[in-house]
């Protein structure tokens, strides 16, 4: 019996593989964004925590979107 392990499915385009490029560059800059986000919350005087934090909570939240975008575009290939 021959088990063949490679995908069956077809190679992806080269356009496919571009906006995988382009939706991965997103999540990369997304993810630095949260972050640096981070790091300024952090190191805010506690009079202006309140608004670093909504700020940071912002940033992490495009990140969580710019990931599931990612995982989408990765399971449709």
């Amino acid at each position: 019996m021959l088990i063949n392990f490679r995908d069956s499915r077809p190679a992806p385009s080269r356009r496919a593989t571009i906006r995988i490029e382009e939706i991965f560059d997103a999540w990369v800059l997304a993810a630095h964004d949260a972050k640096e986000a981070f790091h300024h919350w952090a190191r805010t005087p506690p009079r202006e925590r309140a608004m670093a934090y909504t700020v940071y909570r912002a940033a992490l939240d495009r990140e969580e979107q710019a990931a599931g975008a990612l995982r989408r575009a990765v399971l449709v290939m």
